[in-house]
């Protein structure tokens, strides 16, 4: 399960964003005031942070300095909203490493490709991770997230990720089918 959280003290604008990047598999949570973000982060898991700059308490600035200091919290995304998006804030904004900034008024459809392409990335980085130890204890995976990758003459490649319920750890792999025999159920892997 993907777990967002929101940092937006505008009621329209945090609809507006949940809108536009909720879908299954996900959690997601809003604060309209840096210093309870903070709270929350500090006890719970959050994936993706997406924080507008000017809020009441820590600014948006300020937050994604401190994710990034954090060892806990170092690995979290971070997307940064703001209607000065052009300016020095922007600027400032990634250069304390948020991942994306966007200038509002923002248009649903670009917040849904940045969310998606940094899910892409960390998706990229769930391959390279050690196999599950679960291996030869019967691991039950759940279906996280599948897309089509590309067309080879006829065959179309599918990328699958799947999560062992019992201990947490990614398995990726990748299926090639002919085209039009896209499957519409996956099972899960055989070990």
């Amino acid at each position: 399960m993907t777990r967002i959280l929101i940092i937006e003290d505008d009621a329209l604008t945090q609809q507006i964003i949940e809108a536009s990047i909720c879908g299954p598999d996900q959690r997601i949570m809003a604060v309209s005031d840096g210093d309870e973000a903070m709270i929350l982060l500090s006890q719970e898991h959050f994936d993706f942070v997406l924080t507008d700059i000017f809020h009441p308490g820590l600014s948006g600035l300020e937050i994604v300095s401190r994710i990034r200091r954090d060892p806990s919290l170092r690995d979290i995304s971070i997307g940064v909203i703001s209607g000065h998006a052009l300016d020095e804030m922007a600027t400032d904004a990634q250069r304390r490493g948020a991942d994306f900034v966007l200038a509002k008024p923002f248009d649903p459809e670009s917040l849904r490709d940045q969310f998606e392409r940094i899910n892409r990335r960390k998706f990229k980085k769930v391959e390279i991770e050690k196999p599950c130890p679960c291996i030869g204890i019967e691991p039950k995976y759940r279906f996280l997230h599948g897309t089509i990758v590309g067309d080879l003459s006829g065959e179309i490649i599918i990328v699958v990720l799947w999560r062992c319920n019992a201990c947490g750890m990614f398995r990726c792999e990748r299926r090639i089918v002919q085209q039009g025999q896209i499957p519409l159920r996956l099972e899960p892997p055989e070990d």
